[in-house]
Formats: C-alpha cells, structure tokens, sequence
C-alpha cells in the first residue's frame, strides 16, 4: 500500500527544542530564587516535566501548586519558541519536497498545540503542515491509540498508509503496533534514545539531509 500521509513529531523532530525543554524546571525553579544541584537535576531528568513539579514543591516547600509551577514553565517556553527555538536543519526542505510529492504532513505533538502554531507561522510552514495534533489540549496520550485513531479518521487515511517521523521510541512502539512503519529522527541532543530507536524504526537518520538524498517515499 502506497503512502500519503507523514506524520511528524515536533520537539526534537521537527525543531531543536529538547536543549531548553530539559533546561525549563531548573528556570521555573530559579524563579522562585532557587538553584538545582546536580543531585536534583539528574532526579528532574529522570522524573520528566510532567512530574517534576510535585518532586521540586515538595523538596524547597515552593509556595505554588504543581499547576502553577507547569503553567510558568509553559510560559517560559512559549518565549523560547517565539525568540530562539529553530527548525532542524533541512526540515522545511525535507517538508517542502514531500509538499511537491502530494504527501500530506501533519504535526502530532505531545506539546501545546499553541507551540506547533508559533513554529508555523514563524518559519511560514502553513501551506506545508495539512493539520496539527496536540495530545496535551485533547488530553490525550501519544502513547495510547485513541489520538491516531482520531487523525486517521479526519485525515481520510489509514495506518498502512502512513510514516511517522519520531525522536522518542515509546510513540514509535505505540505506532508500529497500530500498523505505523516509523522513521527515527535521531536528536544529538537525547542520544540514550539512538539505540531504541533503531530497534523499532523501519530506517534512523540522523539529519534530514539523508531523507532528501535518499527519502522513505517511492
């Protein structure tokens, strides 16, 4: 079965933003004039953004709520994606010759959906990027189905007929069992995640430069 769907994570796909999200509880912590050791921040890295707070609040008795804590977070991310955060290298080519090929691509995100947008407009993607899929404002999980099920259904397209593009082997083993041959996009920043990936991916790239001199679509 032919494919026409491309299915894009952003965060360490699609932008070089995994530097600053790893940096984000550290900042917020900072803000409430705090320094992280190196004890707390391997604990921090272990724990992810998502569960960090509760770990942090409790350690320094913050005086916030883990919503509060994530929302400043949020907020000192959304600023790094409007001033600093870029595309990969060779990304918006790679989008543009998919555009030129009919293949359909769209954004399936972990992040805001608000994130996707800044990125968008930013870099002028929106005649590239046919949809964007955030499971943080559908409150929904990339690591379970429902989230593909709903962009199948309102993309017109089934599993076969799709690649993914990941950073992160848990989503790619989500997909694969879905019937999603997966693409690794391997992020120099996360590198215990390489080896993973090559395990469940159809093929690892490591720049997107190899995809234009030898891409997964026929």
């Amino acid at each position: 079965m032919s494919k026409k769907v491309a299915i894009f994570d952003m965060d360490g796909t699609l932008v070089d933003s995994s530097f600053q999200w790893g940096c984000t509880s550290a900042v917020t912590l900072f803000h409430f004039g705090k320094l992280m050791t190196d004890e707390e921040s391997r604990e921090v890295q272990r724990l992810g953004f998502f569960k960090a707070p509760g770990y942090l609040i409790e350690r320094y008795g913050l005086p916030c709520t883990e919503k509060e804590f994530l929302e400043k977070g949020y907020a000192i991310m959304e600023e790094q994606y409007r001033n600093f955060i870029v595309l990969r290298p060779n990304a918006r080519q790679y989008l543009e010759s998919l555009h030129e090929k009919g293949i359909r691509c769209v954004i399936l995100t972990a992040s805001r959906g608000i994130f996707a947008d800044i990125m968008i407009k930013k870099f002028q993607l929106e005649g590239l990027i046919d949809a964007v899929y955030s499971a943080h404002d559908l409150k929904l999980e990339k690591s379970q189905p429902a989230i593909y099920h709903k962009l199948f259904e309102e993309m017109g397209c089934m599993a076969e007929e799709c690649y993914m593009f990941e950073d992160s082997a848990y989503a790619l083993n989500t997909a694969k069992a879905l019937g999603i041959e997966g693409v690794g996009v391997k992020d120099p920043v996360r590198p215990r995640q390489h080896a993973a990936l090559e395990e469940v991916a159809v093929r690892c790239v490591g720049s997107y430069e190899e995809l234009l001199e030898n891409d997964v679509f026929a």
